[in-house]
């Protein structure tokens, strides 16, 4: 794929073509676009296409995935190894975390993939949670099973408060493990949990056990000096 990828050919062939004849005056009327007016800004297009030519070496993420080797190596061992030993896989992300898990498994799989018998999905049922509804985690937790699901935490910056919540929420609910004290086993569940991850969810922690004394305190504060 790497050596037809780089055949200008082949490029040529997959380049997207925009048919903007709707926006045009001559198909819309007095409201669309002159071909005339655009013309007379050839040379600002130009310019801009070619500074985007000249940025390309910088903008990897144009090269991918065939770029990325060693990247996909490492998912597809640790998606083998999901396959074998986990029949829930669960996304926790907010916004492009959870669109993009969604848009690909809508693309990819069959439309109803977790109804499937295990053997003709090919792999483990399929949740994405994209909303901190404690209700919606708490149903989540009623249909898996815990030590057969690996979650998987979507943050960029390690810190998005809604995934947090999540995050959060999920463990919470996990009482049976912490019943039995198996806290430590329940982190192989969790893939890709950074370390910036773990520090916003302790600092949440630490707000929401902080909050009940100190709202109290405040209070009583403002109805004394009233």
């Amino acid at each position: 794929m790497n050596a037809l990828y780089k055949d200008a050919a082949w490029q040529k062939s997959m380049q997207l073509k925009l048919d903007f004849n709707g926006m045009m005056k001559q198909f819309v009327g007095e409201h669309g676009l002159d071909p005339d007016e655009l013309n007379k800004n050839k040379e600002m297009y130009d310019a801009a296409a070619a500074s985007m030519a000249a940025k390309r070496a910088q903008m990897k993420w144009r090269e991918l995935p065939y770029n990325q080797a060693e990247v996909v190596g490492r998912i597809k061992k640790l998606a083998s190894k999901i396959n074998k030993e986990y029949e829930a896989f669960v996304v926790l992300g907010i916004g492009g975390s959870a669109l993009g898990p969604i848009a690909v498994q809508q693309a990819l799989s069959h439309l109803r993939y977790n109804d499937l018998p295990k053997e003709k999905r090919g792999g483990p049922r399929f949740y994405v949670e994209d909303n901190i509804d404690p209700e919606r985690m708490a149903s989540l937790l009623d249909v898996i099973d815990v030590e057969k699901t690996i979650f998987n935490v979507i943050t960029k910056s390690g810190g998005t408060s809604e995934t947090m919540s999540q995050l959060e929420e999920t463990l919470g609910g996990l009482r049976v493990i912490k019943a039995f004290v198996a806290e430590d086993k329940m982190q192989s569940r969790f893939d890709h949990v950074t370390e910036a991850v773990k520090k916003k969810t302790g600092r949440v922690s630490t707000r929401q056990a902080l909050a009940h004394p100190m709202s109290e305190f405040l209070g009583t504060v403002l109805i004394a000096i009233v």
